[in-house]
């Protein structure tokens, strides 16, 4: 059955950010779609039997984790990809 996954997550900066995060999500097999809302902080996922525990550990391993749980090398991570970009 087809769900949608919402995280608010900190660190979105830039096009980059939201090109990273996309590139990433979409390359697990049961995402169908991703939509990423830099003003609002907020990562949309759509997908058949998403894990919701593996999304939110590849957000926070590019950088971007749930709210209240950021530190400094995973702020560091999110900013390299607004350089790179």
């Amino acid at each position: 059955m087809l769900s949608t996954e919402t995280f608010l997550v900190e660190n979105i900066k830039c096009d980059g950010c939201i090109v990273t995060i996309t590139n990433s999500l979409m390359h697990l097999r049961e995402v169908q779609s991703v939509n990423v809302y830099k003003d609002q902080q907020k990562v949309c996922v759509t997908g058949i039997a998403m894990d919701r525990d593996i999304i939110k550990s590849r957000l926070a391993l590019l950088g971007y984790p749930e709210k209240a749980s950021n530190n400094l090398l995973k702020k560091a991570k999110s900013l390299l990809h607004c350089v790179i970009s």
